[in-house]
Order: structure tokens, then sequence, then C-alpha cells
């Protein structure tokens, strides 16, 4: 079962991971693992956004960060539906509820497709997140 909470201490090793990275793009960086490509999405955006990668990294990272949306595109009418259905079993869900039960819930044609699908998650959430909190250093 996928969950995306994670404590704080992980999510700074993620952060840490991404900083010493200069090797491994970004799905090997991932190495398969949903929840950390939820989270190094997330975080790459907001490094990005506060200029903390260097031009090596943000090369590293940009491309598969960028066509991680025409993936999501392929699955949007499922990532729809199963929100809905969320919304609807669980009247107002907390975010990491959300975002768990649609990973948990999608039928993907590839595996590689829930990793890009939990990467443009996570740059989505970063987005969001930022809007609500009137952040204008987001994109």
């Amino acid at each position: 079962m996928i969950d995306i909470k994670i404590s704080e201490n992980e999510v700074d090793d993620i952060r840490d991971d991404i900083l010493e990275n200069y090797d491994s793009d970004l799905y090997n960086f991932i190495n398969g693992d949903v929840v950390r490509a939820f989270w190094a999405a997330y975080l790459i955006s907001e490094m990005v956004d506060n200029a903390e990668l260097d031009t090596e990294q943000y090369l590293l990272y940009s491309r598969q960060l960028r066509h991680a949306e025409d993936v999501y595109s392929e699955y949007l009418d499922q990532l729809v539906f199963w929100g809905d259905k969320c919304e609807e079993l669980n009247n107002k869900p907390k975010t990491t509820e959300f975002i768990n039960y649609i990973l948990n819930n999608i039928v993907c044609l590839k595996d590689s497709d829930l990793i890009t699908l939990a990467i443009q998650i996570g740059i989505n959430f970063y987005e969001e997140s930022h809007k609500e909190h009137g952040n204008t250093n987001s994109k």
C-alpha cells in the first residue's frame, strides 16, 4: 500500500539525496519507489523555485519532470474518477489521504506510469500548496 505521509526526517533525507546527486537521472534516482517519486518531484520543484539546484542538477531532472505531464494527461479521466470517488467516500479528505487513494487505486498500463503519475502529482501538490499560501515564487 502506498502512503506518501512520511516523517520530516525522511523528507530531509530525500532533499539531501537530491542535492548530493550529480549522476543519476530522475528515474534511476527514484529507483521504482512511488513515495520517493512524489517527494522528489515536490522537493525538486521547491528547490528550483528557491534556486537551490545548480545547472548540472537542474538539467539532470528537468527533461523528465517536463514530460511527466504527458503521462498525467493520458490518465486524467481515471485521476478524476478516483478523486471523485475518494471525496464521495471521505467527506473532505486530507490531501495525503486523497493522493494515497488515487495512487493506490489507479490502474496503469505500465509500472513506470505509476512512478510518472506520482512525479506529476508531487509537482501539482507543490504548486497548489504554494498558491494557497500566496507564494509568488512558484511557477
